[in-house]
């Protein structure tokens, strides 16, 4: 195993060669190599987030090493962490040592290591505080989305509310919105575009761009509104990303910016309607807004999810309970 300067650098050198942006799960899943392969750039960024505290509790213990941490160290490290997190965080953060243990497995497969994940299990936690209970499903209504979007620019020194504007336009994931690139809006094709769905133009997600299963696709804008709000976006930009840091107009990253979104619901304390459910309760606005505006088109019920579902970047034939959890008002 080639010796790092510390637990949080080898942390990095395994997640990074783990990362495997725009992969197919599918596949990964028939090959057998789920454990040690990561996907999507929220879940990236959350197991760094985690390393990291790992790491800083491990090297409080004068642990150096990926193989020296043992399952008495992950242990105290679990206990700790239940000290201040809610049952329904253990769980993930039950999932996401069992994860990072794994990678490591892989990546230094002669280091015999073991931290002993799969003999944790979220009952010894039961004494952790349980949350409030939630609906799932709950679709966030536009009134709410502005005034968690006035909330944000309030309080925040990022632009990270421009991901709740571009969101409710476009229906698009955290991992997605992260990588609007202003050059892919087409504000004013000319009328024989066939992508001019609506004839307000549309915006292009190329592959590598943060996609779901690295799925290209062409999303048009609904209305002479939505254009209208998505050209202030861009201000007087003609390239780079949407979303950045005010100071170093720096790309932000999805954590950064469920972390915006995250205190502005709390300031606003409608945190608990929504958890676990943030980035999907939007998305749930938006689905229903196409599937409305296709059959008051005239499209047939089934048309119109099949529109949905191309809009929303999901895969062919997802089925009825993925309809049924996007748009609650199927008419």
């Amino acid at each position: 195993m080639p010796r790092k300067r510390n637990l949080e650098h080898q942390f990095k050198y395994i997640l990074s060669k783990s990362h495997h942006r725009g992969g197919s799960k599918r596949a990964a899943k028939f090959d057998g190599q789920m454990d040690h392969l990561v996907f999507g750039d929220m879940h990236y960024d959350a197991l760094c987030q985690h390393a990291k505290m790992i790491s800083n509790f491990m090297e409080k213990r004068g642990i150096r090493m990926l193989y020296d941490i043992k399952y008495s160290d992950i242990k105290d490290y679990l206990d700790q962490r239940a000290k201040t997190c809610n049952a329904t965080t253990m769980v993930k953060e039950i999932s996401y040592v069992r994860k990072l243990e794994h990678i490591a497995q892989h990546y230094y497969p002669r280091s015999s290591i073991n931290w002993g994940t799969n003999d944790f299990k979220v009952s010894d936690y039961a004494s952790a505080s349980k949350p409030p209970e939630y609906e799932k499903n709950k679709t966030m209504d536009l009134s709410t989305v502005e005034e968690l979007i006035d909330n944000i620019r309030t309080y925040s020194k990022t632009n990270a509310w421009k991901a709740l504007a571009a969101g409710r336009c476009l229906g698009f994931r955290i991992s997605e919105i992260v990588k609007i690139k202003i050059q892919n809006f087409s504000f004013n094709p000319d009328s024989a575009d066939p992508n001019n769905l609506y004839g307000f133009g549309y915006y292009i997600i190329n592959k590598n761009e943060g996609a779901k299963g690295n799925r290209p696709r062409i999303i048009p804008i609904h209305s002479a509104e939505d254009r209208d709000y998505l050209m202030s976006l861009c201000g007087d930009r003609r390239n780079g990303y949407l979303i950045t840091n005010y100071r170093s107009a720096a790309r932000l990253t999805s954590s950064a910016v469920n972390k915006q979104i995250v205190e502005a619901m709390k300031r606003l304390n409608i945190y608990d309607q929504f958890r676990g459910n943030i980035e999907h309760a939007v998305r749930k606005l938006f689905a229903q807004t196409v599937y409305d505006l296709e059959r008051n088109a005239g499209r047939t019920q089934h048309d119109a999810l099949v529109i949905d579902d191309c809009q929303l970047g999901h895969g062919d034939k997802r089925g009825k309970r993925l309809h049924d959890t996007y748009v609650h008002n199927q008419w």
